[in-house]
């Protein structure tokens, strides 16, 4: 099983990379529509990014994670253990 460390870096490259198919894997069902939210703030054309926080709590975590590209979007992935894997549960907008 990955870590949390090494699946928050894959979500920060497959953000940075356009990779869909890795969001459609590593999504719990009830947070597309989050994912859907907040793609109007992530930014074109991401160069870097930092993880900033991760808060662990029993079976979930919660992560932030600053990308810059054209603009700047800090985001929180909230993520859960299922089935002895990390997936995101959720997502929000910081700024």
């Amino acid at each position: 099983m990955a870590s949390i460390d090494d699946k928050v870096k894959e979500y920060a490259e497959a953000t940075k990379g356009l990779n869909q198919g890795w969001f459609m894997s590593n999504l719990l069902p009830r947070a597309f529509q989050a994912a859907q939210s907040i793609i109007p703030i992530v930014p074109r054309n991401i160069k870097t990014y930092e993880v900033l926080d991760k808060q662990e709590q029993g079976d979930a975590c919660k992560v932030r994670v600053r990308f810059k590209g054209d603009t700047e979007a800090i985001i929180e992935s909230t993520w859960e253990q299922v089935g002895g894997a990390w997936k995101i549960a959720d997502f929000a907008a910081v700024r």
